[in-house]
């Protein structure tokens, strides 16, 4: 790709960043990861980011920073001090709650399922052991999928995905075939 193509990108990943409000669906800490990769991104320094956090800000989270900003020595204390401020205490009982909860639609990937259920184990426990996040993939897994990918007995969650996603292609495989018959057999019929 062209410089001036990687500029383009990251200028409209930029304009397209959500400003953080403090509306209660906002989750803090996810919008700042967010931020940060897309700073990263953009190579911008710690000092940029700081300089530029205000226009990523709206309403009294604005507010908050411009009556606090001569107190932001570098981008690692505003950080904190913006968690501090703004996540919420009850997000990880939200993300508990939610994981224990959570299971694969019915048209839901195997890959969006499990980058889902890997996030909201991050969120509930950082350290969470490949057994405990086992756990929770196996709880929610479609039932079509789960004899076989229980049958390998990844030991896991990469491996556990792996095997999902094989098990996730043989049934389109399966069914498209089966679909294809049913088709020819009607088409043969009809004649």
């Amino acid at each position: 790709m062209g410089v001036k193509t990687v500029a383009t990108l990251l200028s409209k990943t930029l304009e397209q960043t959500p400003k953080f409000s403090g509306k209660p669906d906002q989750d803090a800490d996810e919008w700042m990861k967010d931020l940060t990769a897309t700073f990263r991104m953009a190579e911008i320094t710690e000092v940029q980011a700081l300089n530029i956090i205000p226009t990523f800000l709206e309403g009294h989270p604005k507010q908050w920073f411009n009556e606090n900003n001569t107190t932001f020595e570098s981008w690692s204390l505003f950080k904190t001090r913006f968690l501090h401020t703004y996540s919420s205490p009850s997000s990880k009982q939200i993300a508990s709650n939610r994981l224990r909860t959570r299971q694969q639609r019915h048209d839901e990937a195997v890959i969006e399922y499990y980058t889902d259920v890997m996030k909201l184990c991050k969120l509930v426990d950082p350290s969470m052991t490949d057994a405990s996040k086992l756990d929770h993939l196996y709880h929610g897994l479609k039932s079509s999928l789960m004899k076989e990918v229980l049958r390998e007995a990844p030991l896991t969650p990469s491996a556990f995905l792996e095997q999902a996603r094989q098990e996730e292609n043989l049934d389109c495989l399966v069914t498209t075939a089966a679909q294809q018959a049913t088709d020819n057999n009607t088409q043969a019929t009809t004649y």
